[in-house]
C-alpha cells in the first residue's frame, strides 16, 4: 500500500521559507491578544513544524494533537490551561497523524510510524489511557456514530492502475471499496483528502491529486460510491491539506481549496453543492493555504486560512497571517488571527502555518497552527475568539416498561428506558441508578444517548399503592459528582383488579 496521503507530509510553497528545527527553552504557555479581540495560547512549544489536529468534544471543550520531532501528544483544553500527554516517539518528525472525535467524547487518532511498533499506528483513549494497534495507513478523516474510523487512501492495483480507496474496521477487521479506480503512471504528486458524514452517518470526500489535477467530490449511498469533479485546478505546486469539505444544517456540502495561479497568486476558492452541481467562487484572491472550513447555524460558511501577499520575491519577504473569514449578505468579511512576516534579510521568521478550524454550537471559532519562528516561541497555537460557549444543564428523561404495573404479576423486571440530553451515556455513573430507591439490577449502554436499565419488579413493586396515575422517580448521579432526577407516570393495579 502507498504510504497515507501527502497531505501528512511537511510542505509549504518551495518559495516560502519556514523556521529550521532549533534548541528552545522550556516556557509556560499563556494567553496573549491578538487582533480582532482574539486570544491566542501557545499549547507546546517546539522546533520544525508539522499539522496539528483539533476537536471539540460534547461540551465544546478542545483537543489537540500534535507531533514535535520525534514525539506524538494529545493535550485538551481545561479551566486554567492546556494539559498535554505522551502518545507514542516516533524516529522523525515534520508529518503527525489525524484526530477525530466519536460521539460520547472518545478520541481517535493515527499515527506516523512509531517506534517500537513498527509501523503506523490507530487506536483510541479511554480510562486515562490509549489502546494502540498497528494501522494499515490512511487518511482518518471520522468516526461514526457506530464508533467505525472513516479512512481514505490511495493504493497501486497494477501497473499504471490505481484506486482511491475507503476503509473502515468493524469487528475488530478492517474492511474496504474502492470509490473510484483509474489509470495513471503514478500517485506520488501532492494529494490530500476531507471527509465528512452526513445526517444518515455515510461518509463524503473531498479530494485531490496533482496527477489529474481535480478537486473531487465522493459519496457513497445505497447504490454505491458517486464521484463528482468540483473544478480542474491543475497543479498547485504544494502538498498537504490545501481543502476542506463540511455541511450546512440542510446537508448541503460545502467545501474550500487552494489552487496555484502563478508563483505569487494561489487563490482560496469556496464552493456549495445544490441539486443542480456545485458552484464556486474566490473568497481570498491574493495566496491562501490550508483553507479548513465550518458552516454556522444559520448556513454562514467560516474559514481559516494562512493569507499571504509577496512584499519582495527576490529578497524572499512576505507578510504572512493566520486569518479567519465570514461569508455574509455582503460577501466575505476577513479578519487577522495573527500577525506574521517573513523578512529574510532581516533575520524576521513568524510564520503561522497549518491553520485547522473547529465550530462549537454557538459558532465560535476554534483554531490549531503551527507558529513558525527563530526566536524560541516555536510550535502550536491555539485561537479563539468571543465569550465561552455556555452549555445547557445536562438533564434525564425516563420511560418505563411495563406502562401499567400489576402488582400481583410473577414478572420478573421493571424496564426503564433513560435518555440524556446535553450529555452523553458514559456521563452517568450507572451504579448510582435507583427507581423509587430500588437500585439497578443491570445499567446497558445502547448509544451515546440512552441507557437501558432494570429494577427488580417485586422491590419496585414494594414501592407504589394502586392508582390511574402514579409518579415514579429515577434517581442518580452524573461522574462529575453532580445528582439528577426523572419522573415517569405509569398505571398501577391491585392484585386481583384488572
Amino acid at each position: 500500500m502507498l504510504p497515507a496521503l501527502a497531505l501528512l507530509a511537511l510542505l509549504v510553497l518551495p518559495s516560502l521559507p519556514v523556521a529550521p528545527p532549533i534548541a528552545l527553552p522550556h516556557a509556560s504557555p499563556f494567553p496573549s491578544l491578538a487582533s480582532g479581540n482574539w486570544t491566542v495560547e501557545p499549547v507546546a512549544f517546539f522546533g520544525g513544524s508539522s499539522e496539528p489536529g483539533i476537536v471539540l468534544d460534547s461540551r465544546g471543550v478542545p483537543h489537540m494533537f500534535y507531533c514535535p520531532p520525534g514525539d506524538v501528544r494529545y493535550a485538551s483544553r481545561n479551566g486554567t490551561g492546556w494539559s498535554d500527554e505522551h502518545v507514542v516517539f516516533t524516529p522523525f518528525g515534520g508529518i503527525c497523524g489525524q484526530l477525530v472525535m466519536e460521539p460520547g467524547d472518545i478520541p481517535h487518532i493515527t499515527t506516523p510510524w512509531a517506534t517500537g511498533y513498527g509501523g503506523e499506528l490507530y487506536g483510541t483513549r479511554g480510562n486515562g489511557s490509549w489502546d494502540l494497534a498497528v494501522y494499515p495507513g490512511g487518511l482518518l478523516g471520522a468516526v461514526n456514530a457506530r464508533g467505525e474510523p472513516q479512512v481514505v487512501t490511495y493504493l497501486k492495483l497494477g501497473p499504471g492502475q490505481f484506486s482511491f480507496r475507503y476503509l473502515t474496521l468493524a469487528n475488530d477487521a478492517w474492511t474496504h471499496e474502492d470509490v473510484e479506480t483509474f489509470a495513471a503512471a503514478s500517485v506520488t504528486g501532492a494529494a490530500w483528502a476531507s471527509v465528512a458524514l452526513d445526517a444518515s452517518d455515510e461518509p463524503h470526500v473531498l479530494y485531490y491529486d496533482s496527477i489529474r489535477g481535480d478537486v473531487r467530490y465522493a459519496f457513497r449511498n445505497a447504490s454505491g460510491w458517486h464521484v463528482e469533479v468540483v473544478e480542474h485546478i491543475g497543479d498547485v505546486q504544494a502538498v498537504g491539506r490545501q481543502g476542506s469539505l463540511a455541511f450546512d444544517s440542510r446537508g448541503s456540502a460545502r467545501a474550500v481549496y487552494s489552487y496555484r495561479m502563478d508563483s505569487t497568486t494561489q487563490p482560496v476558492r469556496y464552493a456549495e453543492r445544490s441539486a443542480s452541481g456545485w458552484t464556486s467562487e474566490t473568497m481570498e484572491p491574493d495566496i491562501g493555504l490550508f483553507p479548513s472550513i465550518a458552516v454556522a447555524l444559520d448556513g454562514s460558511p467560516q474559514v481559516a486560512y494562512i493569507r499571504e501577499h509577496v512584499l519582495d520575491a527576490v529578497r524572499k519577504v512576505v507578510d504572512q497571517d493566520l486569518a479567519y473569514a465570514v461569508r455574509g449578505s455582503g460577501g466575505w468579511e476577513i479578519e487577522r488571527v495573527y500577525d506574521g512576516l517573513v523578512d529574510l534579510p532581516h533575520g524576521i521568521v513568524v510564520a503561522p502555518q497549518f491553520s485547522v478550524l473547529a465550530s462549537d454550537r454557538c459558532d465560535r471559532p476554534h483554531i490549531a497552527f503551527h507558529l513558525g519562528s527563530v526566536t524560541g516561541d516555536a510550535g502550536v497555537y491555539y485561537a479563539t475568539k468571543g465569550p465561552p460557549c455556555q452549555s445547557p444543564s445536562p438533564s434525564v428523561s425516563l420511560r418505563l416498561e411495563p406502562r401499567t404495573l400489576n402488582l400481583r404479576s410473577q414478572g420478573r423486571w421493571v424496564n426503564a428506558q433513560i435518555a440524556v440530553e446535553n450529555a452523553t451515556s458514559n456521563d452517568i455513573d450507572s451504579a448510582s441508578l435507583a427507581l423509587n430507591d430500588v437500585p439497578a439490577a443491570r445499567v446497558e449502554v445502547q448509544n451515546n444517548t440512552t441507557l437501558m436499565a432494570k429494577f427488580d419488579r417485586q422491590a419496585f413493586g414494594a414501592t407504589v399503592r394502586p392508582g390511574e396515575s402514579v409518579v415514579v422517580t429515577l434517581t442518580g448521579r452524573w461522574r462529575d459528582g453532580g445528582a439528577f432526577t426523572a419522573t415517569d407516570v405509569i398505571r398501577v393495579t391491585s392484585p386481583g383488579k384488572p
